[in-house]
């Protein structure tokens, strides 16, 4: 990632007390114990991107009859209610892991989760209004989606978010 002036830009950088990278260290010796990887703005800015994007794109997928008429006409019919189903847990269980990607502080990560939450019901809601059926189920399906994706990234939700490396 370079603009062709100057040294390229990075998106994260190594910090800690006594850290040396490995072409600066005698052979055979480790970084020091404690050190953690911090995002630089940009680094920071790509993953806002990336999760917006997924929020546009859900959105957009929640509330138009796209989805629904692509589904229709690749599946058999027999799948159609399953994988419906299981796009709505994936989605909200990708949409949370993408969330705990986000370099923000443990409360506004909540908050996040809780706008999350909002979301769900609220694109269920309009549904009804461009020709989709809503169901309390699906708002049900969405939050366990949630649950799945804080499951899978607990550490970052708990604020556990230092590497230290085993001696």
């Amino acid at each position: 990632m370079n603009d062709g002036e100057g040294p390229p830009k990075k998106l994260f950088q190594i910090r800690g007390a006594g850290f040396q990278p490995a072409g600066q260290r005698q052979a055979g010796s480790l970084p020091h114990e404690s050190f953690e990887i911090v995002l630089t703005k940009r680094g920071n800015a790509i993953r806002w991107l990336v999760w917006g994007g997924f929020a546009v794109l859900w959105s957009v997928a929640l509330l138009t009859t796209f989805p629904v008429r692509a589904r229709d006409a690749i599946l058999p019919e027999e799948y159609a209610f399953s994988s419906g189903k299981i796009l709505h847990v994936a989605a909200y269980a990708v949409f949370a892991l993408l969330t705990a990607w986000l370099d923000v502080r443990r409360p506004w990560r909540w908050a996040l989760l809780a706008v999350l939450s909002l979301h769900a019901g609220a694109t269920e809601f309009f549904q009804q209004f461009v020709g989709r059926t809503s169901s309390l189920a699906d708002v049900g399906l969405d939050h366990a989606g949630l649950v799945l994706g804080v499951a899978l990234s607990w550490w970052r939700w708990l604020g556990v978010t230092r590497f230290r490396p085993r001696p």
